[in-house]
């Protein structure tokens, strides 16, 4: 799927080096290379046809990702205690997590999940709705709340920040609020955003 869906990327990259007849060459080249390869990676020519194809294969592969993660949550390992000693230090906040978006449940929305600092972190959605706002969650309790862009008032219904809950919003801002703004721009590419003051 990923060796797919790079190759559809390329036909939208055409220029005077790219030209059509080299990516259709490659194109070649990797369907029959591919076919020599394991199960999974064999199947790229199928997916890689046309844009119907590519999205029967993302179903395809959600639906294989459940069926792989339910079968592992069921599943008693044996570990090696030594293999568990690898992780007691890791420091996980700067593990990258990225959500895929599940193709088979329309409602469920991936977000952007910026590091957790300060006993919060700041989500950003990428199918949202107006007015242009972030998600705060804060850590260690089921407290969250949405918070207008840039003025960072609470949308209607949201409870408003404590004063300790806001000074550190405001010192996570410092940071990571030129991220955070990239993003928003990317999901409200028809509003003109400012920085939080």
């Amino acid at each position: 799927m990923a060796n797919a869906r790079a190759h559809r990327h390329l036909q939208d990259r055409e220029d005077a080096q790219l030209t059509f007849s080299r990516i259709e060459h490659f194109k070649g080249f990797a369907a029959s290379w591919m076919k020599t390869q394991l199960p999974g990676y064999r199947d790229y020519d199928k997916w890689c046809r046309n844009l119907q194809a590519m999205q029967k294969g993302r179903a395809k592969l959600a639906s294989r990702v459940h069926e792989i993660s339910w079968y592992l949550r069921h599943l008693r390992p044996v570990l090696n205690s030594d293999v568990l000693r690898l992780y007691e230090n890791a420091d996980y906040s700067r593990v990258p997590i990225v959500q895929v978006r599940d193709t088979r449940i329309a409602w469920l929305k991936s977000a952007r999940l910026f590091p957790k600092e300060l006993g919060l972190q700041v989500l950003v959605y990428t199918h949202e709705h107006p007015p242009v706002h972030i998600h705060v969650e804060f850590l260690g309790s089921d407290r969250s709340t949405r918070l207008e862009w840039p003025s960072l008032t609470p949308l209607r219904g949201e409870f408003s920040l404590s004063g300790s809950e806001s000074k550190n919003l405001t010192r996570y801002l410092k940071k990571y609020g030129s991220n955070i703004l990239e993003k928003l721009q990317k999901v409200y590419p028809q509003v003109s955003l400012s920085p939080v003051a």
